[in-house]
């Protein structure tokens, strides 16, 4: 049997640090008073055929705009959805823009500090995020609820080669029709940083986002069948994550990354 890892041993400054991996009632609040209303935002875009509206919203202290998607899935449920954004092992087979999904910390059975890398189009360099994420169901509302924002954690330093973005609050909201399948919205107020600019930054995102909702869409219609064949008893999101297991994936720095937190943390003293 493998040696269990050697428990991680924190800081009084870390732990404090930590407090803010555990997201609020006031963080859902916020996030569902976003979803609930369209008040501020204006319509970019709107395609009546595929139920597709685009808004968007103008930050106070960025110039990056946040985005807001609405749909609806006539053809899957929002049990079906949770799972599909939730299975990492799944995401894995259709992201393709994806070069590393792991966690960093499961830090309880509702939020977690993950690592996502992407691939960008040449000559932009590639990006990446420390991204603590968060979820929650409301069986009143009978919605389903997952958000993230970008945090520093101790074992997420930058990586040299990646261009380190920054989520300020994105997530998705699903929610039951009565008619069948589900309202989904997807919303994201992200700064890839770097040298791009912010109008250029706001005109792809307004593309972009309605297109992650599509192919959302066209792979979750697969999983049902692949998850009967994959890791078929792995739903830990909801049977409850162990914090004292493995995950599936761990974030691992790479030697460079270290180097570089050390000699920026001695440059400090």
């Amino acid at each position: 049997m493998a040696e269990a890892p050697a428990k991680r041993e924190w800081t009084p400054e870390e732990l404090e640090e930590r407090k803010k991996y555990i997201a609020t009632d006031e963080e859902f609040k916020k996030f569902l008073d976003i979803m609930d209303s369209d008040e501020g935002f204006t319509v970019a875009s709107e395609d009546p055929k595929k139920h597709l509206k685009v808004l968007t919203k103008p930050a106070p202290d960025t110039p990056i705009a946040a985005i807001k998607v609405e749909t609806y899935y006539e053809d899957l449920e929002p049990e079906l959805v949770y799972d599909v954004l939730h299975d990492h092992y799944f995401r894995q087979t259709w992201d393709d823009h994806m070069i590393e999904g792991s966690i960093i910390e499961q830090v309880d059975p509702f939020n977690e500090v993950g690592y996502y890398s992407c691939k960008m189009p040449f000559p932009i360099a590639n990006r990446d995020y420390c991204n603590h994420r968060s979820w929650k169901i409301f069986p009143e509302r009978k919605t389903w609820v997952i958000f993230n924002k970008s945090v520093l954690h101790p074992d997420c330093p930058v990586e040299p080669k990646f261009v380190r973005g920054w989520s300020f609050f994105s997530g998705y909201y699903l929610q039951k029709r009565e008619e069948g399948g589900c309202i989904m919205k997807y919303y994201t107020h992200n700064d890839p940083r770097g040298w791009i600019p912010a109008w250029a930054i706001n005109a792809v995102s307004s593309k972009v986002a309605p297109n992650l909702l599509g192919q959302l869409h066209e792979n979750a219609l697969k999983y049902t069948e692949w998850k009967s064949k994959n890791h078929s008893d792995w739903k830990p999101w909801l049977t409850g994550f162990d914090v004292n297991e493995e995950p599936y994936r761990r974030h691992k720095p790479t030697p460079e990354a270290i180097k570089a937190a050390a000699d920026a943390k001695n440059a400090k003293k």
